[in-house]
């Protein structure tokens, strides 16, 4: 009687085939079993894939989980080399030919924001300042409201009133200013964040922010770096007097209600 062997799963079958002395009486010699060609390891893919585009290779790249970290590598370089900041030169070509006439929008470190609806109290505000300051300062310095200021190369912000020195402001935009304001009521974060930073940082001697929300107003002077060395605040029933002109002084209770 003949002996028989129990039957091995096909992938074993290729892996380990019987030997002549395992088969049954009687049987051919099975042919050699051909070469499985292995697959490159995984990180070997990884090591080729690195040194291609970041698009070309997120496309290549399999969706095992084994190479997520390097998915996520290469979208994130992809993002950052196609951001490049506007400059003001090019902003000043596009608010030329009208790309922005429904928009209101303003340059703030090479990018564009999108301004805060203007409200009744923000309104108010602007209106008594710029009253306030123009009767003061006749001669003496140009009260420009709600106007571009040329910040930097890479922002032109719109404060809601520039007090800025006597010039040619007919043929450009005004690069210096005494003193910036900006009314805030939902742009709160923003004036006291970023654009604090960026007045300080292109050496505007003084900044107020009217702070709707709290019924005060917020004065930064001596600009050091990006930051302001000394914050003031005053509330209705006192009084602010210019750094540039001392002699005009504005109460506060003329502005915030």
């Amino acid at each position: 009687m003949s002996k028989r062997f129990p039957r091995l799963p096909p992938h074993r079958a290729q892996l380990a085939p019987r030997t002549d002395t395992e088969r049954e009486p009687g049987a051919a010699p099975a042919p050699p079993a051909a070469p499985t060609p292995s697959a490159p390891p995984a990180a070997l893919e990884v090591v080729a894939l690195s040194a291609e585009s970041a698009t070309t290779a997120a496309c290549r790249v399999p969706s095992s989980s084994v190479h997520v970290s390097f998915f996520e590598h290469a979208m994130a370089a992809s993002s950052a080399e196609v951001i490049r900041p506007l400059r003001r030169a090019e902003y000043d070509q596009l608010v030329a030919l009208g790309v922005f006439q429904d928009e209101h929008v303003e340059l703030l470190d090479g990018a564009l924001y999108a301004m805060s609806p203007i409200g009744i109290p923000h309104n108010f505000a602007v209106q008594e300042l710029n009253e306030l300051l123009v009767l003061a300062l006749h001669g003496r310095a140009k009260v420009r409201p709600q106007m571009s200021f040329a910040a930097s190369e890479f922002s032109e912000p719109e404060p809601d009133l520039m007090v800025a020195p006597l010039g040619p402001w007919d043929a450009q935009q005004a690069n210096q200013a005494h003193l910036i304001i900006e009314v805030a009521e939902s742009s709160l974060a923003l004036d006291q964040g970023r654009k604090r930073r960026l007045y300080a940082n292109c050496g505007v001697p003084e900044y107020w922010i009217v702070n709707l929300p709290e019924r005060c107003i917020e004065v930064y002077t001596q600009p050091e770096g990006s930051a302001y060395a000394r914050v003031e605040k005053y509330e209705p029933g006192q009084s602010i007097r210019l750094g540039a002109f001392p002699d005009v002084e504005i109460p506060v209770s003329s502005v915030v209600k």
